[in-house]
């Protein structure tokens, strides 16, 4: 759901599945800053002990920032972990791990659509693993063609 504050001017109409013409209303141009922002605490103790769990995120932070205009979309996702180690695990967790995501729906009809895709994935080499043994990937992409019918 985007906030009325930030909804695009725009209109657009779509067909229904019997045929009919139907206004959807306000185009979503949002730039939805903080449509899906989230943090979370976690406190995992023993219950016998009272001692608190190793390897478990403590905090955790999900930023997004998202476009979409039903031809050009882009998201710009974050995450972070705050670990819960011991120090002899070798954690490492002071990045934000970035990734963004961008297509254009070059083609739509009425059951099928066609969209170039491209993904970049951890841009800027960030570290957030709370193992040394399970680091998490360096930077990489993808991208491609995605048909929907």
């Amino acid at each position: 759901m985007v906030p009325q504050s930030i909804q695009g001017a725009g209109q657009y109409r779509d067909k229904d599945a019997a045929g009919r013409v139907r206004d959807r209303g306000p185009l979503r141009y949002a730039l939805q800053l903080l449509a899906h922002r989230r943090l979370r605490l976690h406190r995992r103790k023993n219950l016998q002990t009272d001692e608190k769990l190793p390897g478990v995120a403590r905090h955790i932070w999900d930023l997004g920032f998202h476009y979409d205009d039903r031809t050009f979309r882009g998201a710009l996702t974050g995450a972070y972990r705050w670990w819960n180690t011991p120090g002899d695990w070798g954690a490492k967790y002071n990045n934000f791990i970035w990734d963004l995501n961008l297509g254009w729906r070059f083609f739509r009809s009425d059951n099928t659509e066609a969209e170039l895709f491209a993904t970049g994935h951890n841009l800027f080499n960030g570290a957030q693993y709370h193992d040394e043994v399970f680091k998490n990937p360096s930077r990489w992409f993808e991208g491609g063609l995605r048909i929907k019918w």
